[in-house]
């Protein structure tokens, strides 16, 4: 094994020792501590979503990476930088409200699973609800995004995704961030505004959903996004981010998006 990689693995070793001093002085998150700072490994948390987009993982686990290789006395900076929001369910049941690129993201870095502690703010505690009950209130609430990767059908919310590493990937949520960080329009802070987004390319700019063959068009309306299967030889949705990021930069700034949490008009946008 070369010298590198051992420096690599005994780096994320000392970071399971070192790097949550500070997160580790935080309580536990448990039942009662509402509107309170807390902490969690992230194999406690569960996603309130169906789906998610690559490139804020990819953010994520990269610079979780670098900070534990680089510098591991930031870390505690880096977790403590970043409130997830939280509700808590029966049974203590932690859904994650929003952050889950975040999330995700320092679950599939290269760091000790010890390090993997997050900083929580419990926004409601329904721990006292029957499922059902809870259930009832997080639907009529907002605080689930339910529908699938395609963005067009709402799904019960008790199919959910017991894991973050379960959840489906959305192309268009990764075009919407792409479009969000080229000022197409203003993040607001307010749960699931991407996924608005999302749906609205995702009826404006399709992709090129193409059964390998024709016995594939169920499979195809339910995977869209295969590409082993349902899209073209060599295809790339980095490429097809790419090519249609002006397009969809265009569509932001449209009128029919006036509705959309964080629209930017067109002269307001010319002056950013």
């Amino acid at each position: 094994m070369k010298f590198s990689s051992l420096l690599v693995i005994l780096l994320f070793y000392l970071c399971s020792v070192s790097c949550v001093n500070k997160i580790r002085e935080l309580k536990r998150c448990v039942a009662g501590l509402e509107d309170d700072l807390c902490r969690l490994h992230i194999d406690n948390l569960l996603p309130s979503q169906f789906s998610y987009g690559k490139l804020e993982i990819e953010k994520y686990t990269m610079l979780a990476e670098e900070i534990v290789r680089d510098n591991p006395k930031n870390w505690d900076e880096f977790i403590l930088g970043t409130e997830v929001p939280i509700i808590v369910g029966p049974s203590e049941k932690y859904y994650v409200l929003d952050k889950h690129h975040y999330v995700l993201g320092l679950e599939l870095s290269q760091i000790s699973e010890k390090a993997k502690v997050v900083q929580c703010k419990i926004i409601s505690d329904w721990s006292d609800l029957g499922e059902n009950e809870f259930l009832l209130n997080a639907v009529e609430s907002k605080a689930f995004w339910l529908y699938d990767n395609k963005g067009i059908e709402m799904i019960d919310p008790g199919y959910l995704p017991k894991h973050f590493n379960k959840m489906l990937y959305d192309p268009y949520r990764d075009l919407a961030a792409y479009v969000r960080s080229n000022d197409g329009y203003e993040k607001l802070g307010i749960p699931f505004q991407d996924f608005y987004w999302a749906n609205y390319f995702r009826d404006l700019i399709p992709v090129p959903t193409t059964p390998a063959i024709p016995q594939y068009s169920d499979w195809c309306n339910i995977r869209p996004y295969d590409l082993k299967d349902c899209l073209p030889m060599d295809f790339s949705f980095h490429d097809w981010i790419y090519e249609n990021i002006q397009t969809a930069l265009k569509l932001a700034h449209n009128y029919n998006a006036r509705d959309i949490p964080g629209y930017i008009p067109p002269k307001q946008q010319q002056d950013l």
